[in-house]
This record gives C-alpha cells, structure tokens and sequence, in this order.
C-alpha cells in the first residue's frame, strides 16, 4: 500500500511539473518563483485533484496558493507591481496572467484562522478542506505531494465525503456539490447527500442557480434540474440512507418514481455535455 501511494504520489507531482513547465504559463511560473522565494508556498484544491482524478489537460481553473509566512505584505513587497484584488476572505487574487492566482497565508486560511483546525505547516491544510477529495496539496519548494494515506483508494471510487462540515459559505459548498453530481457525474457519500439535501431545503433552487450563473462561466444548473435532484434525494435517503448518491449512477430509487416523474428527471440530466 506505502509503495503504490508513493506512486500515485510521483504521477501527480510528474503531471504537476508537466503542466506548469507549458510555454504559455511562463508569466505564472515567474510568479510562483517569486512567491515561493518568500517562503514555502504549496498549491491545493483543484490543481492538485484535477491532475490526480483527470490528468495534465483535466486542470482549467484558478490556482490556489498558501504561503506559510507571517503577512501578505512581504509577498506583495517581493513582486513589486502586480494587479491584485481582495478576496474578501482574508486572501489575494493576482490577475493579468494566463492562470488567475488566489493567494492567502497559512494562518489566514479560513478553517486555521477560524480555530477549527490547528495548523503549524503546509501539510495541516489538507486537514482543512470541506471535500475529501481536496485534501491534497503540491509544494511548490519541495515539489513533494502531500496528501492522507486514503486519498487515492477515496478518489478513485468516484464518492465526494466531507473533511471538515463547518465552512464559511454553505451556498458554494451546495453549487459545488450538485456541480459534481451533473458536470463531473460523480457520487456523493450519505452524509454529504444528508448536506446537499438540508441545504437545498434552505436556499432554494432559484436562488443555487442564480449564484452558480453568476459565478461560473460555463454553468450548468437549472432550477427544474435541480428541483429533481432535491425530490430524488429525499426518496433515496428514505430507501437507502447509507447509501452513496449520484443521479447517474442510483437508478433503483428513479423507478420507484414512476414513469412521468422518471421521465422528467432524464429530461434535465441527459443534457449535460
């Protein structure tokens, strides 16, 4: 098992290295370097995941960086004139390259800064993330991954879980969620399914969609979609409460639906590109 993870291990930190040596991301390789000069700096969630579940070309979405240093002044003062925003959660976004940059510092991350989790380097972030399936990180320094003895059994099943519930903004939690379940036709394990479904009854399927139109550009959701999601969730965690979910993948609890309700569930999946 140790020598297969140190594998799985070794093809991300190749796709890695591969991915970021492209011609066209000079510009954000010169930055990364200055960053990383400051002080150890790794690059978690999507870019790491994406790489591990899909390969070099399944990565098109921003790279997020912690750096483990005191300030972001000291960074800002080492790449001298950059076009940056606030992220509004203690971080920084560098625009103007060919990969937007969300930077924060260690202690900033939101679950560390919040005292949820205790971190002292790098390596605690993946102790931090609300899906199990971003629990992984590449330092930039050491060129080393970092990641649970777990996370490759875990990602290669196709089930998102949660790492850590508490989190600073449930309607992203939820977009992202149903996103996995129609863009990346994934499953989502029982307790994150008891998540969603809370949250769905919450927020409401107009106002999840508004949100994920305005957010991303290639959205995906409608709310009769989404609606369908919600009625399909109650009903599988009435029949098969320990069961992972996914709207591809559980067609038992659809049938039990009859054939109108059936057919307008297909009607707003088997659209998806």
């Amino acid at each position: 098992m140790a020598n297969q993870l140190a594998k799985n291990k070794e093809i991300v930190r190749r796709r890695a290295d591969s991915f970021l040596s492209r011609p066209e991301y000079a510009g954000v390789r010169a930055i990364l370097a200055e960053i990383s000069a400051v002080a150890p700096t790794a690059i978690f969630g999507g870019f790491p995941r994406d790489l591990a579940r899909y390969g070099v070309d399944g990565f098109n979405s921003d790279l997020d960086l912690v750096v483990d240093c005191q300030s972001i002044t000291s960074i800002l003062d080492r790449l001298g004139p950059v076009h940056f925003t606030n992220t509004g959660m203690g971080g920084i976004r560098i625009c103007g390259h060919r990969l937007q940059i969300d930077l924060w510092t260690l202690q900033d991350t939101w679950a560390i800064k919040n005292g949820i989790v205790e971190a002292n380097h790098l390596a605690d972030l993946i102790h931090t993330t609300f899906f199990d399936c971003d629990a992984i990180i590449y330092q930039l320094d050491t060129r080393e991954i970092v990641c649970s003895e777990r996370y490759f059994s875990s990602l290669s099943s196709d089930v998102i879980d949660i790492s850590v519930e508490i989190n600073p903004n449930p309607l992203s939690m939820t977009i992202r969620t149903l996103r996995f379940l129609k863009r990346r036709r994934l499953k989502i394990s029982a307790r994150l399914a008891g998540y969603l479904l809370r949250r769905l009854e919450e927020l409401g399927n107009e106002s999840i969609c508004a949100a994920e139109y305005r957010k991303y550009d290639d959205h995906c959701l409608d709310p009769l979609w989404v609606k369908a999601v919600e009625s399909d969730l109650r009903l599988h965690r009435t029949k098969f409460p320990l069961r992972p979910y996914g709207v591809y993948n559980n067609r038992r609890a659809l049938t039990d639906l009859g054939s109108q309700r059936l057919s307008d569930f297909q009607r707003h999946t088997e659209t998806v590109v």
